[in-house]
């Protein structure tokens, strides 16, 4: 039996290797017909660089910022060795987010990471197959930092270096990973480019609800802990506790009728928080973006959905698991499974957790585009 053929890739903006996790698999190469292999990556922090470490002991994990002349030949050095033929890329999206609404977001360097990515496309001939992802609005953007630009945005920047440098494909795409077997709509910018063969969309897939994908985990209050690995729940004071306790399945206690159970504050003010905070998740529907620092509420749609428990003392009806998502709801949440290995000097550290599946590619989505890569 012939082996597969194996694609050698290299990972910028490495995060932990989420993304990747199916992909550098022998599941994948058997469902497929080649495989794709990890051998170098880059990232800036390093518990990500031990976490990836971790995932692919086989690849060269090279840390600290691309930025630096030393890392980025090192990068080019080990690339064209290993003749790697596919370059991967999620460069930081906090300045592209729509969650920034600073003024000075398009000045800011962190903006041109990605010419790092062409640059490294130049440097190493092998490559002839780029996936870059970012943010929803990051192909509609035009930061000042980038001023090579020259009145495009970063999509067509991207296509029209991209075409220079003899890639005959290039395509882009705003893709919701909930449309591509996950629990979660996280809309992504993805560019896929190749130089000889069409690199072909992977098909819409019916979408999972939230119910079908945790609800057989074991109910928690906050703060409850469960026999369950990783299925624990953070604390929330009271009041916050009190507030989401009354209210329903999919709603957002901004619009709960009785005062008691509104989030304004004591003087009846409203707290600077996203109007996205204190709301439930639909469970007949995935849920919304998860986010970095995922086990508070101030910031994007964080609650469990819950469940109608009948009404309290006062006769309001009342709900169930008013808190934020466990790791092991994460970890379905976000494509990896309950099995996911994450390790062992990660495994108490729950910020870093939370961190690493906030800012993560899908990786049911990276399986299904790069199942259609033209090898």
């Amino acid at each position: 039996m012939t082996e597969p053929k194996i694609i050698k890739s290299i990972s910028l903006f490495a995060n932990a290797g989420i993304g990747e996790y199916y992909i550098d698999k022998p599941t994948f190469a058997i469902q497929n017909g080649f495989g794709i292999k990890n051998v170098v990556a880059n990232e800036l922090l390093g518990k990500r660089c031990r976490w990836y470490k971790a995932i692919f002991p086989h690849c060269t994990v090279v840390p600290n910022s691309i930025c630096n002349p030393i890392v980025f030949n090192r990068l080019v050095s080990l690339a064209n060795k290993e003749r790697v033929e596919l370059l991967t890329g999620s460069p930081p999206c906090q300045n592209v987010s729509v969650a920034n609404n600073h003024k000075d977001k398009g000045s800011h360097p962190m903006n041109r990471l990605v010419l790092y990515a062409l640059e490294m496309v130049k440097k190493v001939p092998t490559i002839k197959y780029v996936f870059l992802e970012n943010a929803e609005n990051w192909f509609s953007f035009k930061p000042e930092a980038i001023p090579e630009l020259n009145g495009r945005n970063i999509g067509q920047f991207l296509t029209d270096e991209l075409h220079s440098y003899g890639f005959q494909f290039v395509h882009t795409q705003i893709m919701d990973a909930a449309d591509y077997g996950l629990p979660q709509h996280r809309k992504r910018s993805i560019l896929i480019a190749s130089k000889d063969k069409d690199w072909e969309w992977p098909e819409k897939e019916a979408q999972i609800t939230l119910k079908d994908a945790i609800f057989h985990l074991p109910s928690l209050e906050a703060g409850e802990c469960s026999d369950l690995p990783f299925h624990n729940a953070p604390k929330w004071n009271s009041r916050v506790i009190n507030i989401m306790r009354h209210t329903a399945p999919g709603c957002s206690a901004w619009n709960n009728t009785n005062p008691k159970y509104s989030p304004v504050k004591k003087d009846g003010s409203i707290p600077k928080k996203y109007r996205s905070a204190y709301t439930r998740n639909n469970p007949d529907k995935p849920c919304g973006a998860v986010l970095m620092k995922s086990a508070a509420n101030g910031g994007m749609i964080t609650c469990h959905p819950g469940r109608p428990l009948g009404v309290d003392e006062n006769g309001d009806p009342i709900f169930s698991d008013a808190r934020p998502f466990t790791i092991r709801e994460l970890l379905i949440i976000c494509g990896l499974g309950e099995d996911y290995p994450i390790p062992a000097f990660a495994a108490n550290n729950e910020r870093l957790i939370r961190d690493v599946l906030g800012e993560c590619l899908s990786p049911q989505l990276m399986k299904r585009v790069m199942a259609k890569l033209p090898s």
